[in-house]
This record gives C-alpha cells, sequence and structure tokens, in this order.
C-alpha cells in the first residue's frame, strides 16, 4: 500500500528519536561533507539554507549536554550533604541528646521515634521529612535549644542543596526537550535536502553516500558494540585501554566521542611504550576523521585511548570508512 513507501518515512525523524546523540554526530559528518563541497553552486546553496536550522540544534543540542554536567555534579553535592547529615552531624547531635534523654526513654523516642535510620535510607525526601519531625519536636525541649538551632542551620543548607538539584533536573528535562524540537525541524528540512540530493545525482545516485552515514542512519538489529564496523570502546576514569582494532596505517578511521570527558589518543609499536608527542585530544562529542598515517609511524600496531577524566566513564566510537 502507498502508506507503506519508504519515500513517505522520514529516517532523519527516527534517528532523532532513537537518540539525539547519534543525531547529533550524523547531522556533523553530513553538514561537513556539505560544506566540503560548498563551491558547488547547488551543494553550497543547500548548506546555506540548513545552516540556521543546524546551528539551532547544536546550540540546543550543546546546552542540554551542560545541563546534564551540572545536574550530576548537584547531585554529587547533594549525596555528600545527606551523608554528612547522617555519617557526622546526627552522630554528632544523637551522642548529646543521649546524654539528656537516654536511649528507650519515653522523650527519647519522642524525638527519635525510628531511630535514625530514617536518615540514611528511603527517598530523599523523606529522610528531610524525618529530619524536620525531629527539629519540630526538639522545640518543646529547651535545654536541647542550642543543638536545635544546628540542626536548623544544616536543614537550610540541605533543603538548598535539594531544590538546586531538583531545579537542575527540571532543566535537564526542558533542555532536552528545547533540543529535541530544534531537531525536529532539522530532520524536516534534512528529508527535503535528501530529495535535492536525490535530484542532483539522479543520474548517479551513489555519490548521494559522500553525505549520507548510512550506518548512523539504519536500527541497529544486534547490540550496539558490534554495530556494524564501529568498535564502542567504554574507558574507566584515569584509564588508558588498548582499542583492540586491527590497522594499516594507510587506512582512513573516523573517532566519535560518544562520553562526557576529555579522551586522549595515540600509536604504539607495542603495549607500555612511552606517549609519543604526536597524539589527539578530543573533547566530548567531537568528531575527527583521518589517516592513520598522520599520527602512526610504519610499525605501529596499537591504538590507545586515554580517559583524562578524574570521575566520569568515558566512551568512544571508532568506525573505519
Amino acid at each position: 500500500m502507498l502508506e507503506n513507501w519508504i519515500f513517505l518515512h522520514n529516517s532523519f525523524m527516527g534517528l532523532l528519536n532513537r537518540s539525539q546523540k547519534k543525531f547529533y554526530k550524523f547531522m556533523y559528518l553530513f553538514m561537513t561533507s556539505l560544506y566540503a563541497q560548498h563551491s558547488v553552486t547547488a551543494l553550497g546553496d543547500l548548506y546555506d539554507d540548513l545552516l540556521p536550522f543546524y546551528s539551532a540544534f547544536t546550540t540546543a543540542y550543546v546546552a542540554s549536554k551542560s545541563k546534564k554536567g551540572i545536574r550530576k555534579g548537584d547531585t554529587a553535592a547533594q549525596k555528600l550533604l545527606f551523608l554528612q547529615l547522617y555519617q557526622e552531624k546526627m552522630r554528632d547531635w544523637h551522642r548529646r541528646i543521649s546524654i539528656v534523654h537516654a536511649p528507650g526513654t519515653p522523650d527519647y523516642i519522642k524525638i527519635f521515634p525510628q531511630g535514625k535510620t530514617p536518615l540514611s535510607t528511603g527517598p530523599m525526601e523523606e529522610r528531610i521529612t524525618y529530619f524536620e519531625a525531629i527539629i519540630a519536636t526538639l522545640l518543646a525541649y529547651v535545654p536541647l535549644a542550642a543543638i536545635r538551632t544546628e540542626m536548623v542551620t544544616f536543614h537550610t543548607t540541605l533543603k538548598s542543596g535539594r531544590d538546586t538539584s531538583a531545579a537542575a533536573g527540571s532543566a535537564v528535562i526542558t533542555g532536552s526537550a528545547d533540543s529535541h524540537i530544534a531537531g525536529e525541524a532539522l530532520a524536516v528540512e534534512m528529508y527535503g535536502a535528501l530529495g535535492m540530493l536525490m535530484y542532483l545525482f539522479k543520474n548517479n545516485p551513489e555519490r548521494i553516500l559522500e553525505f549520507i552515514n548510512l550506518s548512523l542512519l539504519r536500527q541497529p538489529q544486534k547490540p550496539a558494540e558490534e554495530e556494524d564496523n564501529t568498535v564502542i570502546l567504554s574507558i574507566a576514569p584515569r584509564e588508558t585501554k588498548e582499542s583492540g582494532i586491527i590497522f594499516t596505517i594507510d587506512e582512513k578511521i573516523r573517532l566519535y566521542n560518544s562520553g562526557n570527558t576529555i579522551l586522549r589518543i595515540w600509536f604504539l609499536k607495542a603495549i607500555g611504550d612511552p606517549t609519543p608527542t604526536s597524539f589527539i585530544d578530543m573533547a566530548p562529542d567531537a568528531v575527527k576523521e583521518f589517516m592513520i598515517n598522520l599520527y602512526a609511524n610504519v610499525g605501529d600496531r596499537f591504538m590507545m585511548v586515554q580517559n583524562l577524566g578524574d570521575v566520569e566513564e568515558g566512551t568512544i566510537e571508532i568506525e573505519k570508512v
């Protein structure tokens, strides 16, 4: 039926819906390839027409990635505050309160009806609520006023951290939505761009592959790590890992830093040799395509990848082209 005609399906929209990260990579490669032939009038015009939509998407996408980084940092700070509450602050407060009201007595039970345990487990909102209940109960115990004042001060810090983390989480959702909206507009334009390329190269359609990376457009039927000829490598913080790829220095390779850390790449004759002066540093979301002989020497057999980040795992996609 006509409804199933392949040309009625916007493959670029499908890629965006599957993965904004891969759509970003796809568009970067497409625009780079298009710009390389900018001197051809039709291709130059197409590049200029797409550029505002591409710029809007990349700006929104990068902003969304930044918000995710901020959320991660705020979440880590929040966890440290809750850890400090249970392991440090409450331990001291509990000791001082126990001197006045021994565990098991009616007054102790009023202050700590469930002991200290609710401050270490369960949702963070419930932990805050239990902490607030302790503070409220202490209002009736004048001799413990100094402890209550310390609790109120720390509660303000804790609540502020929680609110900041929640706001960061909301910003991530908004940022992702904004990025997706910009991506949808770009995907629609790309659908039209494909039609223009088909018309331009109607007598030589394989030339379209100079611009379109089919390996990214195809929906994988296998695990991502086995997808086409792409190797996906995960590298722990500060870890150096051998890529496992077999290459010759006359081959071309494409690297995509799909993680959130800076990665360093170099080539060696033997694992354990010192890092050469010719290496590549790749920022998050960077794409680099190059001839291996620009960075490797005859006899080099290993491609090494180092995660320069101190906290987060890094990932890189390696593809021969």
